[in-house]
């Protein structure tokens, strides 16, 4: 093999999946900032947001080698590793994502869904709510509303901090 070869890690449905999901939290984020009118569409957003999710989870079984969770799995020894060595060039270089990455990905994925849920059993406290509002009571809608205010921050800290590691690497 040539050493100066390029070699596809990611898939094209991973790739699909992560400009798709990039530009819908875009969506989202700014929609539900606009607010009035605009909620159709978060709701819309969100809705193609999870299933944006769903595909992934499913795919991190089934897909191609690299899509898979288990060709990435980070383990304590090996994010140590990473963490003693990331001032040195004795750095682990792995296809895909460093150990650090990985968590990154495990995060943003968890905060993501996290979203999501929280985003089924909103209400504004006027007249936006979520569609299975009905199904919890009051006080649970309220605070798994105050959940998915607060969470979009971490949306929003997780993302910046991806695309930060992206232009230093």
């Amino acid at each position: 093999m040539d050493p100066g070869a390029r070699i596809r890690i990611w898939d094209l449905p991973t790739r699909l999946f992560h400009w798709l999901l990039a530009a819908l939290v875009i969506f989202s984020f700014t929609t539900g900032k606009l607010g009035a009118d605009w909620l159709t569409w978060h709701f819309r957003s969100g809705y193609a947001i999870a299933s944006l999710l769903l595909f992934r989870l499913l795919w991190g079984f089934v897909g191609s080698r690299y899509a898979r969770f288990a060709s990435f799995l980070p383990s304590p020894s090996r994010i140590w590793a990473t963490l003693r060595s990331s001032g040195s060039r004795g750095v682990p270089v792995n296809a895909g994502h460093s150990e650090i990455g990985t968590l990154s990905v495990y995060a943003l994925l968890i905060v993501l869904m996290l979203q999501v849920a929280t985003g089924l059993f909103t209400n504004d406290g006027t007249f936006t709510e979520g569609p299975w509002v009905k199904f919890v009571s009051e006080a649970l809608s309220s605070r798994l509303s105050t959940i998915h205010y607060y969470n979009h921050w971490a949306i929003v800290g997780l993302t910046a901090l991806h695309v930060a590691a992206i232009a230093y690497y």
